[in-house]
């Protein structure tokens, strides 16, 4: 090896290295540092701990918080968990306009009511700014002219980071009205692909920059299974994508504040008794 550091660096630039930095420093620049890097968790199904690229929070804002009304506020915590992939192999992602997505994120939360996860989803869709891409949704894809498959694996690290989150950090909480929102986000150097189907036949081949990737996954700690939306955009989206998102975190809370009289109301949040 007569230069290490020239092969280093060739080394370095094969690698997600770079890409995940280059997102870091736009991240940066819509959200400060409100972020961590290889953010840890503990994969139940596999037991040993992971990593997940970025993890950001988006604010924690209180919403619906009223002197006149003396039950407790409902706290909003937008979380956005991040993997970065970099490949030059197509994705093509397979699509039917019978099939659309309810929302863009997952929803969750700890109040002990049957009907929270109603109350979480009528603000979320009341409030979704990426209702654009509802019509870009896929159940299947293909990587082309590959033996592996890192899509794949960073869909079950997006999976598992939110349960692990949703079961073990979050489960024993005691704290009441917390509404929790993932956007689980896959973001792709290049090369993602639509391919529409309309009656068992391929119609369509488009490359796009963003789409709306579902998939189930059996979690054994509700024994039930679950569906869950990802998001997946090229690089070069990101931007626009943080704005549509920040503006769908405001919607939340605008919605919470506007309608916090009929939200108590109608999802019979309980009043916090004071000790």
């Amino acid at each position: 090896m007569s230069d290490p550091k020239k092969f280093i660096l060739t080394k370095l630039k094969e690698t997600g290295y770079p890409l995940e930095i280059e997102i870091l420093n736009i991240i940066e620049k819509n959200f400060g540092i409100h972020y961590y890097i290889q953010d840890t968790f503990f994969d139940e199904d596999e037991h040993k701990n992971r990593t997940i690229d970025v993890n950001v929070f988006l604010s924690r804002k209180v919403g619906g918080y009223s002197k006149e009304l003396k039950e407790n506020p409902l706290f909003l915590y937008p979380y956005l968990p991040i993997e970065c992939k970099k490949s030059n192999k197509h994705t093509v992602f397979f699509s039917s306009s019978k099939k659309t997505a309810p929302f863009s994120g997952q929803l969750y939360s700890l109040m002990k009511d049957d009907n929270d996860l109603q109350m979480a989803t009528e603000i979320h869709l009341n409030s979704d700014k990426l209702t654009h891409y509802k019509e870009h949704v896929s159940y299947n894809y293909t990587m082309i002219d590959t033996k592996t498959d890192d899509f794949f694996e960073a869909t079950m690290q997006l999976i598992k980071f939110v349960n692990y989150w949703r079961h073990t950090v979050l489960g024993p909480s005691k704290a009441p009205n917390l509404i929790y929102i993932w956007f689980p986000l896959i973001i792709m150097e290049d090369n993602l692909w639509e391919a529409k189907i309309e009656e068992g036949k391929i119609t369509d081949l488009n490359k796009i920059n963003h789409i709306i990737y579902v998939k189930s996954y059996y979690d054994k700690f509700e024994d039930t299974r679950h569906f869950y939306s990802i998001d997946v955009i090229k690089k070069k989206f990101l931007q626009e994508y943080l704005e549509l998102l920040k503006k769908s975190v405001n919607s939340c809370e605008n919605y919470i504040k506007s309608n916090q009289k009929y939200l108590y109301k109608t999802y019979k949040i309980k009043k916090q008794i004071k000790r």
